[in-house]
């Protein structure tokens, strides 16, 4: 059975990537509840919308909202760099550190789906005090 994020994953893949956001749209619009099947629609079109070079900020807030066990660990790191955008850093340094938390080896993940770059960053930027302080009490 092919649900709409599966056909949406299948459009996107070949090509048609303004049908994929539109299908994640508007399925997600005629979700009366929050549902995993919704969560990962939003957590899909953030990641359609990021290769497209979209705007997905209203997307990011809305899972924001949830329970912290609902949400992907890479939602977590996407908060966190919307946040340091916005000028809160620490509230981006509480979404980095859930992260790190979420995720067996943060590096890798980063890598996986795309963003090592970007981890290597908040990495140095975020966690290199820490570390430092770490070895400081060895």
């Amino acid at each position: 059975m092919s649900t709409p994020i599966n056909k949406a994953i299948f459009l996107f893949d070949n090509g048609e990537s303004e049908k994929a956001v539109e299908l994640l749209e508007g399925y997600i619009a005629s979700r009366e509840k929050m549902t995993y099947k919704t969560i990962n629609a939003y957590e899909t079109l953030i990641d359609f919308k990021e290769q497209m070079g979209m705007e997905y900020s209203s997307e990011l807030l809305m899972l924001e909202k949830l329970d912290e066990d609902d949400i992907s660990g890479h939602t977590f790191f996407r908060l966190g760099l919307h946040y340091e955008k916005a000028g809160n850093n620490e509230k981006a340094t509480d979404y980095f550190k859930l992260y790190t938390e979420r995720v067996n080896d943060p590096e890798q993940f980063a890598e996986t789906l795309g963003f090592a770059d970007k981890w290597l960053r908040v990495k140095k930027d975020y966690f290199s005090f820490e570390a430092q302080d770490k070895t400081d009490l060895y």
